[in-house]
């Protein structure tokens, strides 16, 4: 599987969609500065991967919007 776009939408600082991508073959690079929410995008992916939909873990918690809501 190879990951071409990723979009966030309603995860930690992100309320409005992030489209991230496109994402190409090889090496990807991922720099932005501080509190641009680059540990929230690695966050998301593990989340996705590796954690439950239904998760009541405190990892998938940490993932809700600052605004309110669910994930």
């Amino acid at each position: 599987m190879k990951l071409r776009s990723i979009t966030l939408d309603n995860v930690r600082r992100f309320s409005e969609p992030v489209h991230i991508g496109p994402i190409g073959d090889g090496v990807t690079l991922l720099c932005e500065p501080n509190e641009a929410g680059k540990s929230t995008l690695f966050d998301a992916l593990h989340a996705l991967f590796f954690l439950r939909h239904s998760s009541k873990a405190a990892e998938a918690k940490a993932l809700r919007p600052h605004s309110g809501g669910a994930v």
